[in-house]
């Protein structure tokens, strides 16, 4: 007897299986995300019914691609309108979560694909080394946020230029970067040079599980090599559920249809007139024009807990202010107008899970508010400026740059480890010599510099 295929005999035969919809979408060739639209609302797209039919009924399944070498180079061109995004590149296979380390070149290939990640543009040096040579004190919107988030987090960032020797790939901030970065190279100017987001996800997850595969060899480094694996498992599955979701959204919707992109990834710079010494910086993740109007905007990638507590201070964002300022200090006649939020909820989208998963606001900024946040611009980077000056006259560093703790220091903050120990009598310097490097806090802005901002995620 034939069963009838549904949305719910679907998820039904899944449960009965014992099967989660990624294993599920592994065994029928389909994606997490179709099946969770096939169980949610009873929607097939061509092909799936078949599938899913013949896998009840227990037949064989004929692959979805005739056989191919694993190592690719992957790279979608096709993108109209906008992203255009079509299925994900037939050679496409998930990262296998193993313990077997480390991941080496010579096996690279046969846990997953070899993906090419297109380069992204910036400046073609560092603002630091700019500095160097010109004299001038580049300074981003992170350095400033940082500093009011807290002092000596800024202290340790931007003054002792430290960062951690492991970023791990594992956690909150991991999960924001990942997605934020896989929209990133889907929104890249030049269409040629564009990653259906689906493919750059991956990308993403296999380059950050080769790294934590190096570290999980090091003794001490995490307490469960098990758990970290699950963890990382459990985030990447996610992760893949809302860019397949998000894709599945931009076709329903067409919320594209009417952007294009006019820049992305861009370097800039601007003199403020109040402080001759200082060029406020930012490198823009896309800029889009709105067809219907020609309004320009800034498109942010955020991912997000809930869409209300955000939606309550959009309009106090001091990033894109930050970069409104830099666009109002330019001589163009076309300024961008404000934000376009596009927000992603981090959820598996259940059926027990309540829409809407994607949303997007807009956020505009007149110019009173501009010349405003510029002079708090002006008295925040002249606080900073006096706080140097104290520190490189060895004033003490507890009353120039002291802490803020909060509650969020444990997820937010990489020197979470070691604050404590600047204050409770330990050998505090010796940890940040064991796992901390001097680095250059602004090589982010650097051309195919890989992303190390976090502020993807509002939640």
């Amino acid at each position: 007897m034939t069963m009838e295929v549904t949305g719910e005999s679907v998820a039904a035969m899944r449960k009965a299986h014992g099967l989660s919809r990624e294993k599920f979408a592994q065994q029928t060739g389909l994606t997490p995300g179709a099946v969770w639209r096939i169980e949610a609302k009873n929607q097939f797209k061509p092909g799936e019914f078949e599938r899913l039919t013949a896998w009840l009924e227990g037949k064989p399944l004929a692959p979805l691609s005739p056989p191919s070498t694993p190592a690719k180079t992957v790279t979608v061109v096709d993108a109209e309108p906008l992203l255009g995004v079509a299925e994900p590149s037939p050679t496409l296979t998930h990262v296998q979560f193993t313990q077997d380390f480390p991941i080496t070149p010579q096996t690279a290939t046969a846990v997953a694909p070899v993906f090419t990640l297109p380069p992204l543009s910036g400046a073609e040096e560092s603002p630091t080394v700019m500095s160097e040579h010109d004299g001038k004190w580049r300074v981003s919107n992170s350095e400033v946020q940082t500093w009011k988030r807290c002092r000596r987090k800024w202290w340790f960032t931007y003054y002792r230029m430290l960062s951690p020797i492991f970023e791990s790939p594992v956690g909150a901030r991991a999960v924001g970067t990942r997605v934020h970065d896989a929209l990133r190279y889907a929104y890249l100017a030049d269409p040629a040079q564009r990653m259906d987001p689906r493919d750059a996800l991956e990308a993403l997850i296999f380059q950050d599980y080769a790294k934590l595969s190096q570290q999980l060899t090091k003794p001490g480094q995490f307490e469960s090599v098990e758990d970290v694996i699950k963890q990382f498992q459990r985030e990447a599955d996610l992760e893949r559920v809302m860019i397949a979701g998000y894709v599945e959204w931009l076709q329903e919707t067409g919320a594209d249809s009417e952007l294009e992109i006019v820049g992305s990834e861009v370097y800039m710079e601007a003199e403020l007139p109040e402080m001759p010494h200082a060029l406020i910086i930012a490198r823009l993740d896309a800029r889009v024009r709105r067809i219907m109007d020609g309004v320009r905007l800034f498109i942010d990638h955020k991912t997000v807990g809930d869409f209300t507590q955000p939606a309550k201070t959009l309009h106090m964002d001091e990033q894109m202010l930050h970069y409104l300022l830099i666009e109002h200090l330019q001589d163009d006649d076309s300024p961008v107008a404000g934000a376009l939020y596009n927000m992603l909820k981090k959820s598996k989208r259940t059926q027990k899970a309540s829409p809407p998963f994607f949303k997007r606001i807009e956020v505009h900024h007149n110019t009173h508010s501009i010349e405003n946040f510029r002079t708090r611009l002006v008295g925040t980077l002249t606080d900073i400026e006096s706080a140097r000056t104290r520190l490189d006259n060895n004033h003490p560093h507890r009353a120039v740059v002291y802490p803020t703790p909060r509650r969020d220091c444990a997820w937010d903050c990489p020197f979470f480890s070691v604050c404590g120990m600047m204050d409770d009598g330990s050998y505090a310097e010796g940890m940040l010599q064991q796992f901390f490097r001097v680095g250059d806090p602004l090589s982010y802005y650097v051309r195919g510099a890989e992303s190390t901002s976090q502020s993807s995620d509002l939640a």
